[in-house]
């Protein structure tokens, strides 16, 4: 039951990971918006907007 959360959240932070790799800051120095876009573009569910334009798409 946990496994969908977990793989979520570990696509969050390896996206995070490879973003501040990318833009040689730290974790908390993140452009959260630029996280944000790169998450929905790679299918993630970010939050309820995202779903409904997800649920549209189909």
């Amino acid at each position: 039951m946990v496994a969908r959360d977990c793989m979520a959240m570990g696509e969050g932070a390896g996206t995070a990971a490879a973003q501040s790799i990318a833009d040689d800051v730290a974790i908390p120095d993140l452009d959260y918006a630029t996280l944000r876009s790169s998450l929905i573009e790679q299918g993630a569910i970010v939050d309820f907007n995202n779903v409904a334009a997800l649920a549209a798409e189909s």
